[in-house]
This record gives structure tokens, sequence and C-alpha cells, in this order.
């Protein structure tokens, strides 16, 4: 499974417990964001023939954001007026990510249950 798709997961979870508690909880939400594919060093222990990284660093200079950019995505989140926003979505370049959300809506409230809890059960050993 997909990281991000497990992230949007867990926030569709969490978002639908915050529900659950009520009114007293009724002003927290949550939101999965996706940056985007950002520069970063993660690449740094890929071990590629030298004339392979050369081919691919113009074409990765090309098609990656800069981190400010990714970071423009958690920002978004954060200053956007919640009334625009559905708890516990996905949201990439200030819009929702609907492949992603359908992708959650399909896998639906018993996988994502078993997946917090799961999650929680691998959590409690630390």
């Amino acid at each position: 499974m997909d990281s991000k798709l497990m992230n949007g997961v867990t926030c569709r979870h969490l978002a639908k417990r915050i529900q659950e508690k009520g009114a007293t909880y009724s002003h927290i939400t949550t939101y999965a964001v996706s940056p985007g594919f950002c520069r970063s060093s993660l690449g740094r222990n890929v071990h590629l023939p030298l004339y392979r990284k050369v081919l691919a660093v113009p074409i990765m200079l090309l098609i990656q954001r800069t981190s400010i950019q990714g970071a423009q995505n958690i920002i978004f989140a954060t200053l956007e007026d919640k009334s625009q926003l559905k708890s516990g979505h996905v949201y990439c370049d200030g819009k929702e990510v609907e492949g992603m959300n359908q992708q959650v809506d399909g896998l639906g409230d018993d996988f994502s249950k078993q997946f917090w809890e799961l999650s929680e059960k691998l959590l409690e050993k630390w």
C-alpha cells in the first residue's frame, strides 16, 4: 500500500473519531496534505551508475518542486478558512485530491478502523 494513501486513511479515521466525540471537539479538524514531488536528500542512498544520475538530474530538476513550493501545501491547509476544507480529506496544490479521497472512501470504515487499531498496537511496543 501507498504511504500517502495510508496517511489519508488515518486522517479520515481521526476525523471520524473526533466527530463522534461531539460538540466539545467540533473545532478540531484533520487534513492530510501532500507536498508533491519535492527535491530532498531521500535519494542519497540510491545507488545508480553515474551515467544514470547524470541523465536523471536535468529531468528531476524540471519536475521536482523546491521545499518551499512543497511547504506551500502545508501552509495552505493551515491558513485556509475551515469552512472551505473537508476534515479528513487529502489536499495538494490548494485543492482536494479527488482520486486519493475516492480511494480512501473505497477502502471503507472497517479497513480504516483496523488500520488504526493495528497502528495503536504497533506503537504500544515503543
